[in-house]
């Protein structure tokens, strides 16, 4: 029980310094054109079509989502946010989130049950 507590505890703090990082430097840039969202690279968002994604925004803790973007994303980025998520990407890897895998906080707390994870409630 106590590994799944501190999963819980980093990758929520992870998703907290990866989403203020996002609200802060707007890598994707959305808005709206011609009644579409579009975001840095003219086409709709590397999110249009997910499961999550509601009219006002992603409607889950998804922290993978708050750190891979397209390369017009990452372009935008200053040097040392690129390196911060780089790290933040390091530590996701230690408590078996792997960048580039969009699922919600719920839908990998389900995955390290499957592989045999401490009992827990998924919320």
């Amino acid at each position: 029980m106590k590994n799944i507590i501190i999963n819980l505890a980093l990758h929520d703090l992870l998703y907290l310094w990866a989403s203020s990082l996002v609200q802060t430097y707007k890598p994707c840039n959305l808005h709206m054109e011609n009644g579409e969202v579009r975001c840095q690279s003219g086409w709709g968002p590397c999110c249009n079509g997910c499961k999550h994604l509601a009219t006002n925004g992603c409607t889950v803790m998804a922290l993978n989502c708050k750190v891979c973007f397209c390369h017009a994303a990452c372009y935008s980025l200053p040097n040392y946010v690129k390196d911060l998520l780089n790290r933040i990407q390091a530590l996701m890897q230690q408590i078996d989130q792997t960048p580039y895998i969009r699922e919600s906080r719920g839908e990998w707390l389900k995955r390290l049950k499957k592989k045999g994870g401490d009992t827990y409630a998924v919320r």
